[in-house]
């Protein structure tokens, strides 16, 4: 008896009733690149400061990197978040959470203030890596050997 042959899209598990496998969406690709960068980033600047000597610059970039990076998540939920709204409840929808997002990064500044200098600073250092982020992959992008 003959085998049937089963195409490729006859394979176990992928048959009728399961749902297709969605596409990829870009934004939420490059926000995970953008969020690995920045950790890579804020465990480069908590290095240095230890190697530099400045335990609380270090405690103060790693205080700030998960408040950074959470709020930085947060928002980019919302651009994902803006898909069946207008484009000006979209942006009134992102423009609320940056705003928000800009009041806890002040707050969380001058709760910070309390620890000194070193501290202040790390946490500012943690708090700026998203852009930091851009910067670097801005640098990668203009020295980039065509």
């Amino acid at each position: 008896m003959r085998r049937k042959e089963r195409k490729r899209n006859d394979r176990p598990g992928r048959g009728e009733g399961h749902p297709p496998i969605p596409p990829r969406d870009s934004a939420l690709v490059e926000g995970r690149t953008t969020a690995r960068r920045m950790l890579v980033l804020g465990a480069a600047l908590a290095t240095g400061g230890f190697v530099a000597r400045q335990p609380l610059y270090s405690a103060g970039v790693l205080v700030a990197l998960p408040v950074s990076l959470g709020l930085y998540l947060w928002l980019l939920r919302s651009v994902k978040g803006a898909e069946g709204l207008t484009p000006g409840e979209a942006q009134k929808v992102f423009m609320r959470r940056a705003f928000i997002r800009m009041g806890l990064c002040w707050a969380v500044l001058l709760l910070s203030a309390g620890g000194g200098p070193a501290f202040l600073l790390g946490v500012l250092s943690g708090l700026v890596l998203q852009m930091l982020s851009y910067l670097v992959e801005a640098f990668f992008l203009v020295w980039r050997k065509p």
